[in-house]
């Protein structure tokens, strides 16, 4: 869990948790030697938040999101993920 109050993001589809998804580090990273630097837990809480604050299919209430391959499988919908 990125955080003691809230389980990790995860896709609607795949199931996979967004800490498990290291694409996710060329989104929020300046660049791979950040990501690189860092202890892999927060690597793990970087990308929960990521897609927390700027991923546009996340849903807060449900913690879901989908991930780049998923979301493409399922035709790009507009909106969040249920």
């Amino acid at each position: 869990m990125s955080d003691n109050k809230r389980p990790d993001p995860r896709c609607g589809r795949c199931g996979k948790l967004a800490a498990d998804m290291a694409y996710l580090d060329t989104f929020w990273a300046e660049d791979a030697s950040v990501s690189q630097r860092m202890e892999e837990d927060e690597r793990w809480r970087e990308r929960a938040e990521y897609i927390r604050h700027s991923d546009g299919t996340y849903n807060s209430a449900t913690e879901r999101f989908w991930c780049d391959p998923c979301y493409v499988a399922i035709g790009t919908p507009a909106g969040r993920c249920p």
